[in-house]
């Protein structure tokens, strides 16, 4: 039973990492292609949004509240 929740995390790790590796390849084009600022600031709110749609879908808000007590 471990082995198999192991596997799924290092599956995980494998695609990260595919996608990290992979970066390069899109970010130079995109950047000769238009300006350095535009493409990373694309790419900040693409990942943002990936990340808050995530947040939607396990936790139910959209966005995190703070209580008096988490400040």
């Amino acid at each position: 039973m471990k082995t198999k929740s192991q596997f799924k995390y290092y599956v995980q790790l494998c695609l990260a990492l595919l996608l990290w590796a992979g970066l390069y390849h899109v970010a130079k084009p995109a950047a000769e292609a238009s300006d350095p600022y535009l493409v990373a600031f694309l790419r900040y709110l693409i990942s943002a949004s990936l990340l808050l749609i995530i947040l939607r879908v396990k936790n139910g808000y959209w966005f995190p509240t703070l209580n008096s007590k988490q400040w």
